[in-house]
């Protein structure tokens, strides 16, 4: 296997990582803190240097020196060091040959000797790190809230239009979204949605709050618009500049009566129309306007805002987690599994891969900070995803995958699809694979692609195995329910027609003997015996009660009893 060749060539390995004495081949494990070294072999006895390993003869004190003070124990094992590391890339070399994971597990076992990690990235500081990425974030604020404006090369309108908003965010012509401040004195202000309608007449709307509301509109700017309008650039028709609305509260010690339902609480603030950045303090709805601003369009921006501010508080130390902090060179990256870290051997399409694809695709050679970089056609979607195969086929762990676009995505579940999944037709998947299968899981936007879709929690719902095993067993119980119940009620039908002839009102028994048989009220076997036993029940108490009874009060009884009868029959 695998591991006992990796074990094989560790023991060749840790030999020739052993510091040796250069004349005879001695091992060399007596370092009591001086440069200058002395065999222990009584028959060679010679004097070598521990920094280089040179032959001085008889004494080695005068060149031990060179390298610097003759007691400075870091610097022997900074040299002791970087010759292990030499050894160890010169024996990786003359074994190329080996397998992939064998090499892999061989280098694991030779860093636990080393006690090294391979050589860092050139280290930039945290703090200049934190500090780009606070500009280059701020710079996406600014140029989200902009990205309100249609075209703004051409600069900003003297007031604003319709035709100078982005389509992705402009309320469509046959709709009418309203701020309304709600009194003149606070930050309440009434959310008012109207359409146009075919004659030319506008009717209020409710705002589109489930989800099949929202399927029933078509304009994506008009969904969520109570929870986008707390928090976004919003542009007002006839106004000079857009502003951004941030979420304000009741006034102190006024007992206003505030509708969540249809009422917001927010303040707007300016926006600089050249640089996105915020240009004022933050106003109330009716300083701009007493009876309200029809709104062109709206980007809600709370999530960017919401990581904005929480850069702008919090420290680098917060900022600068772990494996980003071996990313950057801070500190030396970890493999996040080691010999026993694996339970199998990588999937047989690893083997495709070339070297520099394997050196990051397989479990054994992951760590908490890669960086898989090159351009179009070079193989990072193929690496990565056989860097999910290998993770989820060789260890117990789970690994979750996000992008910035929906297309990365698409494009690892595709080829993740044809792995687990059987394509009858375009349409239609078996699951070929169900372990594999079961471990991928999707989510995202509506915009996802029809891979990504196949793995998404309501597309799996409906295809489990289990499911539809559920199913079918429901589907069985319902036929021989089915069949009990139709037995029990031909065989009700024909004792009560028998029965019925019995008795004074029999004249009706086979109506009753056919509605019976219909079984269009008597749902299931058990709706049948209660009904059955209720009637028996009741007609047992009454003979019981009436033993001695004269022949009049007999038919009476009966006739009772017929009438009983009819309860199954509701």
């Amino acid at each position: 296997s695998h591991k006992e060749r990796a074990h094989q060539l560790f023991l060749e390995l840790a030999e020739v990582l052993n510091m040796k004495c250069p004349r005879c081949g001695l091992i060399f494990d007596d370092y009591e803190g001086c440069n200058a070294l002395h065999c222990a072999n009584s028959s060679c006895k010679a004097a070598f240097c521990a920094i280089c390993l040179k032959d001085c003869g008889s004494d080695a004190h005068a060149h031990a020196r060179e390298h610097g003070n003759l007691f400075n124990k870091t610097l022997f094992e900074r040299a002791k060091k970087a010759r292990q590391r030499s050894e160890l890339s010169m024996f990786l070399s003359d074994h190329a040959d080996e397998p992939f994971e064998v090499k892999e597990l061989l280098k694991i076992k030779a860093e636990a000797i080393l006690n090294d990690v391979p050589l860092r990235l050139k280290a930039q500081s945290a703090q200049s790190f934190v500090d780009k990425a606070t500009a280059s974030l701020k710079d996406a604020v600014h140029r989200d809230r902009l990205a309100l404006l249609g075209d703004s090369s051409t600069g900003f309108p003297r007031v604003l239009q319709s035709e100078q908003i982005s389509p992705r965010n402009q309320i469509p012509s046959d709709y009418n979204l309203c701020l309304i401040p709600s009194s003149a004195s606070s930050d309440r202000c009434r959310i008012q949605l109207k359409q146009q309608q075919s004659d030319g007449s506008w009717i209020r709307i409710e705002l589109p709050e489930k989800q099949k509301e929202k399927e029933s509109l078509t304009v994506d700017s008009l969904i969520n618009v109570r929870g986008g309008i707390q928090c976004c650039t919003v542009a007002f028709e006839g106004e000079p500049t857009l502003y951004q609305t941030v979420g304000a509260s009741l006034p102190i010690g006024k007992n206003e009566a505030y509708d969540k339902e249809n009422e917001v609480l927010i303040k707007l603030i300016p926006v600089n129309p050249r640089t996105g950045d915020l240009d004022g303090d933050p106003i109330s709805l009716n300083q701009i306007s007493r009876i309200g601003k029809r709104i062109l369009g709206f980007n809600p921006n709370r999530r960017i805002m919401m990581l904005a501010k929480h850069v702008q508080q919090s420290s680098v130390d917060e900022l600068v987690f772990e494996p980003l902090r071996a990313y950057l060179g801070l500190e030396p990256p970890t493999r996040l599994f080691c010999e026993g870290g694996i339970s199998v051997s990588a999937p047989v399409s690893f083997d495709q891969l070339n070297q520099q694809q394997q050196r990051v695709a397989h479990p054994l050679a992951l760590r908490n900070a890669i960086e898989c970089a090159g351009p179009p056609g070079t193989g990072k979607t193929k690496t990565i995803t056989e860097l999910i195969r290998g993770v989820l086929n060789c260890t117990e762990y789970d690994i979750i995958v996000l992008s910035e676009r929906n297309g990365a995505i698409d494009a690892i579940a595709e080829k993740i699809a044809k792995d687990c999944l059987e394509f009858r037709h375009s349409d239609d998947a078996a699951i070929s694979n169900f372990l594999l299968w079961s471990k991928v899981l999707t989510f995202g936007s509506s915009g996802m692609g029809q891979s990504t879709r196949r793995f998404t929690l309501v597309e799996k719902m409906s295809v489990h195995p289990e499911l539809e095993s559920c199913r079918e067993l429901i589907k069985e119980k319902e036929h021989i329910l089915s069949g009990m119940k139709n037995a029990m009620l031909k065989k009700l039908a024909r004792n009560v027609e028998e029965l019925g002839r019995q008795l004074p009102d029999g004249t009706n028994a086979s109506r009753r003997s056919h509605t019976i048989a219909k079984g269009t009220d008597l749902e299931s076997p058990s709706h049948i015996l209660s009904m059955v036993r209720g009637a028996v029940g009741v007609l047992e108490e009454l003979l019981l009660q009436n033993v001695d009874s004269d022949e009049k009060t007999l038919e009476l009884q009966l006739n009772i009893y017929s009438s009983i009868l009819g309860d199954l029959i509701p």
